[in-house]
């Protein structure tokens, strides 16, 4: 494994230290000593690398969520809070936690789900409680044009009377 070049592979994946050791279920600091070459990952972390490497190359799709779902149970928590920052905004925890089995997750993960779900419930509750305010202050509003409309429209109406009546009056006196 001496031509194994950590930091290339982990630089092209497009990881920091931390993102790619908990890929490798490993720490930062393990991860940092192989790109200096202070040590050499164990054989089954080297093919773990390699095997990145060429599924990397070949040009998976959604490479990175296909790795985390062989991840050990116990890092998957602190995976999913960190991998956002791995594929950037566009991919959300949602989309994260769906690719991961919630049957195979602690009970503890399983109660962190259900909370960010109820969370996000709660604002879209309150989102649609503030648009059925604006939508109810728009109808008022549109009553209060309306109301405004149809005394203007009185007014043209009486206006369009007072001047028939004085045509009327001009003519009888013509």
């Amino acid at each position: 494994m001496n031509d194994l070049d950590v930091k290339k592979i982990r630089i092209k994946i497009g990881l920091s230290q931390e993102k790619f050791g908990l890929l490798l279920g490993v720490s930062r600091n393990s991860v940092a000593k192989w790109e200096s070459q202070e040590s050499k990952p164990a054989m089954n972390n080297a093919f773990k690398i390699l095997e990145i490497d060429s599924r990397f190359n070949s040009g998976e799709k959604n490479l990175i969520q296909n790795l985390i779902k062989n991840i050990n149970p116990a890092s998957q928590e602190k995976t999913r809070k960190v991998i956002a920052d791995i594929e950037g905004p566009k991919s959300s925890e949602q989309e994260i936690i769906e690719n991961i089995d919630f049957e195979d997750l602690k009970i503890d993960d399983k109660l962190n789900v259900i909370y960010h779900e109820l969370q996000k419930i709660n604002k879209s509750k309150k989102a649609i409680s503030s648009m059925t305010e604006d939508i109810a202050l728009n109808n008022k509003m549109i009553s209060a044009i309306d109301r405004s409309l149809m005394v203007y429209n009185l007014n043209i109406q009486a206006a369009i009377k007072e001047v028939q009546d004085e045509k009327s009056k001009i003519i009888k006196l013509g």
